[in-house]
């Protein structure tokens, strides 16, 4: 009984938490996606600044500051072709990993805001509020997400202690009854005693005596048989 329950405990265990892990390592994937997505944001400007000072042609631009979630902080500041930079940006970012549908579609307006501007059919005011309108609907995503994948945590931390607690349960059920059939045969064996054998059989002994002869004819008078 103690090791079946003992196999059980340990089968348990081994899937205890299972839900609330997995989603844990959900939340720490987007967190790292989000780093990783800020690494490839200074690494792209890095890269953006060096072909300036190499010799490429760079303007004044309205450019984002950062990749955070505020709108306000666009500056002017020398560049090459929105076109050039919307390429690095997102070879830096795909080098990383794959963008999330949401950052797809902000990169697709990056791609067709740039391609505008720099052909003199949007001026760069206009850029600013195109993307800035697709870059607030991205963090809105990313907001939800975050929120789900949190409340999926707690989600499964409680779905967790559920299963934990029905198998305790089940576990102690299932104690008592194997203590009872275990308890119980062990009684039936303390209080068992052999039927007493039967006494074996006294054997019966038998004596014959003669009742004597006829002298005259020699004819015998018969016998007497005693048997104890």
């Amino acid at each position: 009984m103690t090791r079946l329950v003992s196999v059980l405990i340990i089968l348990v265990w081994a899937v205890q938490g299972c839900a609330a892990n997995q989603a844990r390592s959900e939340l720490q994937r987007l967190e790292q996606h989000m780093r990783e997505n800020t690494n490839a944001w200074f690494s792209a400007r890095a890269r953006l600044r060096a072909m300036c000072d190499i010799g490429v042609l760079c303007t004044p631009k309205l450019m984002k500051e950062s990749n955070t979630a505020s709108l306000d902080d666009w500056e002017i500041m020398m560049l090459p072709a929105y076109t050039l930079v919307v390429s690095v940006h997102e070879e830096e970012l795909r080098r990383r990993h794959a963008p999330l549908a949401f950052e797809e579609y902000t990169l697709a307006a990056a791609r067709v805001l740039a391609e505008r501007a720099d052909s003199g059919g949007i001026s760069q005011e206009q850029l600013r509020d195109g993307f800035s309108a697709s870059w607030a609907e991205m963090f809105q995503h990313v907001r939800n997400e975050a929120v789900y994948r949190l409340s999926a945590v707690e989600a499964a931390r409680q779905a967790d202690a559920e299963t934990w607690a029905k198998f305790n349960s089940v576990a102690s059920t299932l104690a008592v009854i194997l203590t009872g059939v275990v308890v119980g045969a062990a009684a039936a064996s303390s209080s068992y005693a052999p039927q007493p054998a039967a006494p074996l059989p006294q054997p019966v002994i038998c004596q014959a005596s003669s009742l004597g002869r006829n002298t005259v004819t020699g004819q015998s008078y018969g016998m007497t048989v005693i048997c104890r």
